[in-house]
C-alpha cells in the first residue's frame, strides 16, 4: 500500500513540475525566494522537496497505523490532492525540512523514544519558529491520550495559542481577505480546497459520537484555526486536522448505507471530483504563474547598475532582493505583518499619481533609485490602461533604461543618462 501512495505522490509532483517546466517558469512562485540567495541551482530546488515527500509521506502512514486509524488510506488520498502538499514538495519553502523533524518527533513519541524526539523537535523549532507552538500543542496531545486528562492539556493549549497572538502583530479578520488568503478555489496562493474543508466539517460531525476520543483533538484543531488567522502561514498545519478529518467523513460517507445508492453515488462522486478538481485547478494557476525568464533576466541586469533601492508591486519583493541584491520599497512579508501597512499604501497613491513633484520627491525621500515594471503589473495588477497614474508622467519625466520580454525599468539616476 506505500508503494501506491509513494507512486501517486511521484505522479501529482512530477506532472507539477511537468507544468511549470512547460511555460519555462523558474521557481514555482514569486514568494519562494524568501528562502533563496542564489545558493540552489533549479534542479536542486526541485529535487529536495520531492524526496522529502516521500520521507515525510513514509512518517505520516507509520504514525497512523500507530494511532490506529481505519479511514488510513483515504485520509492519506486526500492529503496527497490537496493543494497545500503540492505547495510543501512541489516547491522550495520553509515548511518542508522542519515538517520533516516535527513528524520524526511526532513518530519518535509514539514509539516512546524520547530523547530522539526532543532532538527532532529542536532541530525543527530552530529551523522555523513558528514550530515551537506546534511542538507543545502536540505535547498536550500526547499527554492527554496517555494519562486520559482533558483540564491540564486544554487550558496548556489555550495559553500556547494565547503567546502565538500575542507575538504575532498579522491577524486576516476582513471575510473577504479570509477566503481569498485561505482557499485556494478563491485565489489563495497556498491553502485548504472548499471541497476537503466540507468533508471535513462532515468528519467533524462523525466523530462527535466518540467525542470523549476527539475532545482534544478538537480543542487541537480549534488552536490552529486561531493560529492560521493570525499567521497564515500555519494553515499548512491546519490543512493536516482537516486532512484527518476529512479522511474520517468521506470513510463515514462511502460506508454509510443510503436509502437511495445512486443518491449516495452521485454525491460521493461529486465530493471526490471536488477534491480532485480543485488540486488540478491549483496545480494549473501555479504553474502558469511566475517568476517568467523575462523577469529573472531583467533583475540580474539590474544587479550591476548604480543605486540601492527598486519600487515595484509587494509580490516581487523577495525576488528583487534575491536576484538584483537591491532593496524592494516593500515585500509581501511586510505585507502580511504591518497592521497599517503604511508603505503599501504610499506606493498604491505613488503608483496612482500623475503629480511629477509628488513622485519625484517620494522617491527621493525614500531613497528610490529604480521603478520595476511587469506585464502582469500592467494589465490589472496595477493598471488597467497603458496611461493610467504614473505611468503617463513616466513617459515624459523618466528614463526607460531597460525594455525587454515584458518588462520596463525606469530610473532618474543621472550616471545613466
Amino acid at each position: 500500500m506505500k508503494i501506491k501512495f509513494f507512486f501517486l505522490a511521484l505522479l501529482i509532483l512530477t506532472t507539477f513540475h511537468f507544468m511549470r517546466f512547460s511555460i519555462g517558469s523558474s521557481l514555482p512562485t514569486y514568494i519562494q525566494y524568501q528562502y533563496v540567495d542564489g545558493r540552489f541551482d533549479d534542479f536542486l530546488l526541485r529535487f529536495l522537496p520531492l524526496v522529502f515527500s516521500f520521507i515525510n509521506l513514509f512518517l505520516i502512514f507509520r504514525i497512523l497505523e500507530k494511532m490506529d486509524k481505519d479511514d488510513m488510506q483515504i485520509t492519506l488520498m486526500v492529503m496527497l490532492l490537496s493543494p497545500c502538499f503540492i505547495y510543501l514538495y512541489g516547491t522550495f519553502n520553509g515548511m518542508f525540512l522542519p515538517l520533516f523533524f516535527l513528524l520524526l518527533g511526532i513518530y519518535g513519541m509514539l514509539l516512546s523514544g524520547y530523547m530522539v524526539s526532543v532532538a527532532a523537535f529542536i532541530a525543527s523549532a530552530a529551523l522555523n519558529q513558528r514550530f515551537i507552538f506546534i511542538v507543545l500543542l502536540l505535547v498536550m496531545l500526547v499527554y492527554s491520550k496517555k494519562k486520559g486528562k482533558i483540564l491540564f492539556p486544554v487550558l496548556g493549549m489555550a495559553l500556547v495559542t494565547l503567546l502565538f497572538v500575542w507575538t504575532n502583530n498579522y491577524a486576516m479578520l476582513d471575510l473577504h481577505a479570509m477566503f481569498t488568503s485561505y482557499f485556494t478555489d478563491f485565489g489563495a496562493e497556498y491553502g485548504l480546497g472548499i471541497f476537503s474543508v466540507i468533508l471535513a466539517v462532515i468528519g467533524i460531525i462523525v466523530s462527535w459520537m466518540r467525542k470523549k476520543d476527539f475532545a482534544a483533538v478538537y480543542f487541537l484543531l480549534m488552536a490552529i484555526c486561531v493560529m492560521a488567522l493570525v499567521d497564515i502561514a500555519m494553515v499548512i498545519f491546519l490543512d493536516l486536522a482537516v486532512s484527518f478529518f476529512a479522511g474520517i467523513g468521506l470513510s463515514y460517507l462511502i460506508r454509510r448505507v443510503w436509502y437511495s445508492e445512486i443518491l449516495k453515488s452521485y454525491v460521493v462522486i461529486i465530493l471526490i471530483c471536488g477534491v480532485v478538481f480543485s488540486s488540478g485547478a491549483y496545480m494549473k494557476r501555479v504553474s502558469v504563474s511566475g517568476p517568467y525568464h523575462g523577469e529573472l533576466q531583467s533583475l540580474v541586469w539590474l544587479k550591476d547598475l548604480p543605486g540601492k533601492k527598486v519600487i515595484s508591486h509587494y509580490d516581487y519583493g523577495y525576488m528583487i532582493s534575491s536576484v538584483s541584491g537591491k532593496e524592494p520599497y516593500t515585500d509581501k512579508g511586510y505585507y502580511l505583518s504591518s497592521k497599517s501597512k503604511e508603505k503599501i499604501v504610499l506606493s498604491d497613491e505613488i503608483f496612482d499619481s500623475r503629480d511629477y513633484q509628488k513622485i519625484s520627491s517620494f522617491l527621493k525621500n525614500n531613497q528610490i533609485d529604480y521603478i520595476w515594471i511587469t506585464q502582469d503589473m500592467l494589465h490589472g495588477k496595477v493598471w488597467q490602461r497603458e496611461d493610467e497614474g504614473i505611468l503617463l508622467v513616466l513617459e515624459n519625466d523618466f528614463d526607460k533604461i531597460y525594455d525587454y520580454d515584458g518588462v520596463q525599468i525606469w530610473s532618474q539616476i543621472e550616471a545613466l543618462r
